[in-house]
């Protein structure tokens, strides 16, 4: 492989990524964007700010306690809180990460899966000029710059499958001595898309990875034992590779709920028959996950037409992808629902289109691969393009006539990217290289103009930018730690973001403790929750001790007000007598008996080690906490009787309690809380630290993993190359 071409092809891709961004960078601030609000910025940016500051300081961010009253940052794999880039770029921007931090890692992920691509197709052709195309149709087609660029996971997850691809072809398609170069690549591919947090978009770089395996294999007549050498070799090393991320986070979904029930109704949406005109005209103004402009589709035809073997392979991807991504609008979905159980866990089928865009960027790029390689085929691509463009201006003269607008501006812009491409059809090439720089740009031209219409970009404005409601600025933040906040009128789910211990939050696995607490009365989950502020929209409950602080109008019109309760209970609180209930809907009946006051009395699953007298001391109690970090808690109490010390903090693996330097147990407390048995005693210690088993062991695993890798590559490079020199020695 030639450096030099790389290199250009680098930075032509980097202009592109340059025009389609630029407008999120810029100094002058009336031409600003920013990318639109929802998901972007509630369930991807909004957490990158705390992961931010926590490796900035040192730390690892394992646990965070602005989220659904608390919960395992570092587990949930959607925070991608071990991606390499992301940590590069927090290790770059450091404590200036901000909004346009986070945007520029977005851009950079566009810049490589262009350079990835090209590599890749490069590398099984030995020509550019196919990867050029190919690679462009694949990083800013339809599907890139749709739902993508405002779910970063799904991009980022996503764009380490040429990585993946090209691991594979060196392995199966080189001698022995480079299959574990070939192998360690694909195996750090797919660790990186796995780290990069969107387990669908994994998986689908899983499905295409095994069945270019085992096309390989076929077509290269790899020996059997081999070929499994390989894909245990890969699997092994990219499951040992990212261990780090996928114990706790197997240990995580053990624990949780989806915030949405799934079913097979709301698994089977998927693209809708009308969309599928998508691959032939584009939706300006909006997404058009399809399309891969007028360049691609109609080279990835010309390649269809010559009915080349590696070619039939990536058209038979195109079409099963495709019907997986109707869903279930056509019967092939239901197939896969019954009999491959990562469906069930998944909706949003239209998502595959990533396999389907990938493997018409491959046609297309098979199509100017052979376009330059036959002459005859440069007459009959003229004529075909002749041919197309009139259907279309029949279908233009068509719509113009009927005054349907959408259309004729649609099919306008369409003819007008046929135009370009007959010209460059047409036009006598004495250079290559300059012609196939042309192509891209007539191809870079369509696309971009299709995607920066997409929708996703917006005025930088202070209406799209998350800010903290001016009615939530007079919240006392000097003991956040001390008490939480009921954001779910105000806050909305951006509680990680400005640093507000919300009881509510954003993400779609939540804890099946907080679950089973938001069935309470709700005065009775505020009090066990320590809950100070709430902001509703309701009326609260008539014996409810509360200053109104104000009223405002939230993001989506909803009029709701803010209070503060009078009396808050503490995060951290002692109580002298409890009940047992060995489940936690009977502890939820009990805490929700009116009789019962919880700030006396506590629920747990299980006997406490000793009895408690039943009655809170006159005198001699006392209690001080310091959070030294969100996975430390700092407890010195003095109690004259035995007592238990519940924590307002979710009930999870991974919390350790040392009382006095010695280790207890936990104790679930009102159905899903922490709390901790004291026997009577003046000034004693106790230290809760969060610190998973999963997590040690997934580091040593990755660590180890890394190491053997890298010593087995530098093993076998030393030995080809001592075995070079001795071969030339011996010939000298």
């Amino acid at each position: 492989m030639r450096i030099q071409v790389v290199i250009y092809a680098a930075i032509a891709f980097l202009l592109i990524t340059i025009v389609l961004f630029w407008r999120l960078f810029t100094p002058v601030a009336d031409d600003r964007f920013v990318l639109a609000k929802g998901d972007f910025t509630l369930h991807y940016y909004s957490f990158t700010p705390y992961q931010a500051e926590r490796i900035t300081n040192g730390e690892i961010p394992l646990w965070n306690p602005y989220n659904y009253s608390g919960e395992p940052f570092a587990a949930n794999i959607q925070r991608a809180t071990f991606y390499p880039p992301r940590l590069l770029l927090i290790a770059l921007f450091g404590s200036d990460w901000s909004l346009q931090s986070y945007m520029f890692e977005v851009a950079l992920h566009y810049w490589l899966a262009a350079i990835l691509m090209f590599i890749y197709i490069y590398i099984i052709m030995q020509r550019w000029e196919g990867a050029l195309i190919g690679a462009t149709v694949f990083a800013f087609g339809g599907y890139a710059v749709a739902y993508p660029m405002l779910q970063p996971s799904i991009l980022a997850a996503g764009v380490w499958l040429p990585l993946v691809l090209t691991g594979l072809y060196m392995a199966m398609a080189y001698d022995s001595r480079k299959m574990l170069y070939g192998v360690s690549l694909a195996a750090i591919g797919l660790c990186l898309s796995i780290l990069a947090g969107h387990p669908q978009t994994t998986i689908y770089v899983a499905y295409l990875s095994f069945a270019y395996w085992v096309w390989l294999g076929w077509q290269k007549k790899t020996r059997w034992l081999m070929r499994f050498i390989i894909g245990v070799g890969i699997v092994v090393g990219a499951v040992g590779l990212s261990a780090i991320q996928l114990l706790p986070a197997l240990e995580f979904i053990q624990y949780t709920s989806r915030a949405e029930e799934l079913s097979y109704s709301f698994n089977a949406n998927g693209f809708h028959y009308n969309e599928l005109i998508g691959f032939f005209i584009p939706t300006l103004g909006s997404w058009s996950p399809l399309y891969v402009g007028i360049v691609g589709l109609f080279f990835a035809g010309i390649v269809v037409y010559v009915e080349q073997q590696q070619a039939r392979f990536w058209l038979l991807v195109s079409i099963v992808s495709l019907l997986l991504g109707l869903g279930g609008h056509y019967s092939f979905y239901d197939l896969f629902y019954v009999f491959n159980p990562f469906t069930h866990l998944f909706r949003q089928q239209e998502r595959i289109a990533l396999l389907i865009i990938f493997s018409i960027a491959m046609l297309a790029s098979l199509g100017v691969h052979h376009y330059w390689e036959r002459n005859n085929l440069k007459r009959s691509a003229l004529r075909w393009a002749v041919v197309i463009f009139g259907g279309t201006s029949i279908a233009y003269l068509m719509a113009f006539l009927l005054e349907n607008e959408t259309y004729t501006l649609r099919l306008g812009f369409v003819l007008l990217n046929l135009t370009l491409l007959w010209l460059w059809l047409w036009w006598p090439k004495t250079s290559m290289s300059m012609a196939s720089y042309g192509l891209l740009a007539i191809l870079a031209f369509d696309l971009l103009t299709v995607g920066i219409q997409s929708g996703n970009f917006q005025p930088d404005q202070p209406k799209n930018r998350v800010q903290l409601p001016a009615l939530l600025e007079q919240i006392d933040t000097t003991e956040r730690f001390s008490w939480r906040i009921d954001g779910a009128a105000g806050l909305r789910g951006y509680g990680t973001l400005f640093n507000l211990q919300d009881i509510y939050g954003a993400g779609p696995l939540v804890l099946d403790t907080m679950i089973s607490l938001y069935e309470l009365p709700v005065d009775k989950f505020w009090e066990v929750l320590s809950v100070r502020y709430v902001t509703t929209t309701d009326i609260l409950p008539s014996e409810t001790d509360a200053t109104l602080l104000g009223e405002a109008i939230n993001e989506v019109g909803e009029t709701y007000r803010l209070y503060e309760l009078s009396n808050p209970r503490p995060i951290v609180h002692l109580v002298y007598d409890y009940r047992v209930a060995d489940n936690r809907i009977f502890a939820r009946q009990i805490m929700a008996d009116n009789r019962v006051n919880l700030r006396e009395l506590a629920v747990t699953a299980q006997p406490l080690p000793f009895e408690l007298g039943g009655i809170r001391p006159s005198q001699g109690v006392d209690i001080s906490y310091e959070f030294t970090t969100p996975e430390k808690l700092l407890i010195n109490v003095s109690t004259p009787e035995n007592a238990l010390l519940t924590v307002s903090i979710p009930y999870y693996v991974g919390w350790q309690a040392m009382v006095n330097g010695k280790k207890v147990d936990i104790v679930e407390t009102n159905a899903g809380l922490m709390g901790i048995p004291l026997r009577a005693g003046a000034e004693q210690q106790i230290v809760l630290t969060y610190r998973p088993q999963s997590y040690i062991w997934g580091r040593r695993l990755s660590l180890g993993t890394m190491s053997i890798l890298f010593l087995m590559n530098i093993m076998s490079f030393s030995l080809q190359w001592y075995n070079s020199r001795q071969t030339t020695e011996e010939m000298a």
